[in-house]
């Protein structure tokens, strides 16, 4: 038995949380990533940034600063790599460089736990304490102590046909039932902020330990001081260990906010739970609900929704959180292109990174009308434009959820029509612009075929299935149910369906087609440390 394959065994985390516990294990120990030879060090940092940010768009640095053209040549060597590919290799180069890696992560961890310092640059609080990036901050606010995931999720994706919606039991305290509310993921954990509960404005967020798949209600904001009214149809926005909250309406017919749109945020890491006004500056919008929030970069795209009167919006604003000290906002009014007609209850995704950046919108609707039109905005310049998309188009939908799985692939579930609630949870391939021809999920329990749900991507499994997770929504009653779906292979969109693999193609063909990518992927991985090696010397 090989030590790699061992230690890979010794971590029974899925992906990405096994992902962001090996990085977390090389970040918080400098003095061992030092021990590393020069290209396991290169690698592992461009795989890194490739994870995080995808292809690289850096420019090249100078050719004196020999440690940057390094880094950049490594990381520019990994072209159009997929996350989740990106993700398995990182382990697979650490696991090769320290087997024991995992062993000696849940030591620290139990350190941790006892209050002895988790590293050993003496600051007590991992080497990630001097470095946070004040916009981004860690991925892994909140990473639980356990050794495997819950025995209830384990059996739900166990029992779980690739590709439909089956319900998940959990423990805890559990929210209310809710609508109208929304959710976002930290590190290990889903939370669940405010909502619609019956016609009732809920002001509660709770966190869903992901890997035990147990709820621990964390703060609720009707209990006096400056915080947020309660409300729905808000945003909820991760931005590191960051959740920021904006917008929404606070009883029928009053939104939140004097006129003006307001946004809080509340830090995961904070015991305390409370929820901080972002006193932006500049040209703040007007109140809202039924919007949508998209961060690209270091700013939060507003666009849409509805007023007081219940008019439907169609401007563009966003937050500017370069400088944590001074937010500001910034109206979009000067942007070109096919710009969409005004619309609420639609969703929003960001896809793409640096000049290929872009938020896409899919959805929503005006009291008359519901689209199944797709728009696409970039910000430099300002430019907005109509997709012409391949594939069968998806039922008009409006109060819908949506999560973007490997920074490529678009899930569209539940939400409703004149027709009543939609079923079939589609897919939209960004890269290729086509929707895919067959519904993941084309029966929906009737939990799922609801709207005002949330909907968020919780990881993936070894074989690169993705796994999403909807919690909440209405369908002629409000409820708390928790489903669980698994996307099989979704970075390799062929194997979704036949029609995706080519006509007349076989299972057993694109399995092995599969097998040989990954082959090739980790032939080019080792051609690659070969060349870093060889420019070394």
């Amino acid at each position: 038995m090989d030590n790699a394959a061992s230690a890979t065994r010794g971590c029974p985390l899925p992906y990405p949380l096994k992902f962001e516990e090996a990085k977390r294990f090389v970040d918080t120990n400098a003095h061992i990533e030092k021990d590393f030879d020069t290209e396991t060090r290169l690698v592992l940092y461009a795989l890194a940034r490739q994870a995080k940010d995808g292809p690289c768009t850096d420019p090249r640095p100078w050719a004196w600063d020999a440690v940057a053209a390094a880094k950049w040549t490594t990381y520019r060597a990994l072209g159009d790599m997929i996350v989740p590919e990106a993700w398995r290799l990182y382990v697979k180069t650490l696991d090769e460089a320290l087997p024991a890696w995992w062993e000696l992560a849940e030591k620290q961890k139990l350190s941790e736990a006892s209050g002895a310092p988790a590293t050993e640059n003496g600051n007590g609080h991992g080497a990630d304490a001097d470095v946070e990036d004040p916009v981004v901050g860690p991925c892994a606010a909140d990473v639980v102590n356990v050794s495997a995931p819950s025995p209830a999720l384990s059996m739900a994706l166990a029992q779980a046909q690739p590709g439909t919606w089956v319900e998940v039991e959990s423990a805890g305290v559990l929210p209310r039932a809710r609508f109208e509310h929304d959710c976002a993921v930290v590190g290990t954990a889903l939370y669940v902020a405010f909502g619609n509960a019956g016609g009732r404005c809920l002001a509660d967020v709770h966190r869903l330990d992901l890997l035990t798949m147990t709820w621990h209600e964390i703060g609720d904001a009707s209990s006096g001081g400056d915080q947020p009214r309660a409300t729905a149809g808000h945003t909820l926005t991760a931005v590191g260990s960051r959740l920021v909250l904006i917008g929404g309406y606070a009883r029928s017919n009053a939104l939140a906010g004097n006129g003006r749109l307001e946004a809080w945020q509340l830090d995961t890491a904070d015991a305390s739970a409370r929820w901080h006004r972002i006193d932006a500056g500049g040209d703040v919008p007007d109140a809202r609900a039924c919007h949508t929030t998209c961060r690209v970069g270091s700013r939060l795209y507003v666009y849409g929704g509805e007023n007081t009167a219940r008019k439907v919006l169609g401007d563009l604003h966003y937050l500017e959180l370069a400088n944590p000290a001074r937010p500001r906002w910034v109206c979009v009014d000067s942007a070109s292109g096919n710009v969409p007609p005004p619309r609420a209850g639609h969703t929003a995704c960001s896809h793409g990174a640096g000049q290929d950046a872009e938020m896409v919108l899919f959805g929503g609707g005006t009291r008359s009308d519901v689209y199944s039109d797709v728009y696409s905005f970039r910000p430099d310049p300002p430019r907005w434009e109509r997709l012409v998309l391949d594939g069968p188009a998806p039922e008009p939908r409006s109060g819908h959820a949506s999560a973007l799985v490997s920074g490529r692939y678009w899930f569209v579930a539940g939400g409703g029509n004149g027709s009543g609630g939609v079923e079939a949870t589609r897919v939209l391939d960004l890269a290729r612009r086509a929707w895919l021809p067959q519904a993941v999920a084309s029966v929906a329990p009737t939990y799922v075929k609801a709207e005002g749900l949330s909907v968020a991507t919780v990881g993936h499994t070894d074989d690169g299935s993705a796994v999403l997770l909807c919690f909440g929504g209405y369908n002629g009653r409000t409820h708390a149910k928790t489903h669980v779906l698994v996307a099989p292979l979704v970075d390799r969109c062929e194997t979704l369906s036949p029609a995706m693999a080519g006509e007349g193609e076989k299972d057993d063909d694109v399995e092995g087609n599969l097998r040989a990518r990954i082959a090739q992927l980790e032939n080019e991985l080792a051609e690659l440390r070969q060349r870093v090696s060889a420019s070394d010397t």
